[in-house]
């Protein structure tokens, strides 16, 4: 008789440590993914500092022609990790490692350099490493690209600004809910990727602010 009575107590019982430990699971995947995201991003805003310690520049932003040098990514590469430089050819066959930063093995990227007008990678002044205030924002995180990880696009500052969008209706997310901002003084935040996309474009904008 008391087995009877138990029995669907611990059925339910079961069930609800079963569910706990799932949720602790799919909790721990979820922080073990937040931290490679943000050792990623710290890696590039690193080597975007050095590249500019180099060069006094920041890396360039060559275009996408298929015969076109390789551009701000396969630059930055080298200053990632400068004990396994590599070549052009080799850098063409691989991964896209760090700049895909959920998912290091991946051959796609979703790190994107804010392009256009009043930008730090504007065309006009490639080289402003040092004027750029410590909050301008180089970089976004995104929805992976179609294209290979040393030829993907940019976001457009333009399209940033568009009001009434989410950064994740025009970038996407790294990871589900959250897109990762890399600044120029290396600082990396989280944001939730439901935020207006403008408030990016507000932050990408540097020589208005410095010039008021």
């Amino acid at each position: 008789m008391l087995r009877r009575i138990l029995a669907p107590f611990l059925v339910v019982l079961l069930l609800l440590l079963g569910r706990a430990a799932s949720i602790a699971v799919r909790e721990s995947r979820r922080e073990g993914e937040l931290s490679r995201c943000l050792f990623a991003a710290r890696a590039i805003g690193m080597a975007t500092q050095n590249r500019a310690d180099t060069g006094k520049c920041w890396p360039a932003l060559k275009d996408r022609r298929e015969n076109a040098p390789l551009g701000w990514r396969t630059e930055l590469w080298n200053f990632i990790e400068p004990a396994r430089a590599r070549t052009p050819e080799e850098l063409r066959a691989f991964p896209a490692g760090i700049f895909h930063l959920g998912d290091p093995a991946s051959s796609a990227t979703n790190v994107y350099a804010i392009v256009g007008p009043g930008t730090a990678f504007s065309p006009e002044q490639p080289c402003d490493f040092d004027e750029a205030p410590a909050g301008t924002l180089l970089y976004v995180s995104g929805r992976p690209s179609v294209e290979p990880w040393h030829r993907a696009g940019d976001v457009r500052i333009e399209d940033l600004d568009q009001e009434g969008r989410s950064i994740r209706e025009v970038v996407g997310e790294a990871i589900e809910g959250r897109t990762f901002l890399l600044y120029r003084d290396g600082e990396v935040k989280v944001v939730d990727s439901s935020e207006p996309a403008s408030e990016l474009a507000r932050q990408a904008r540097w020589r208005s602010r410095t010039a008021r």
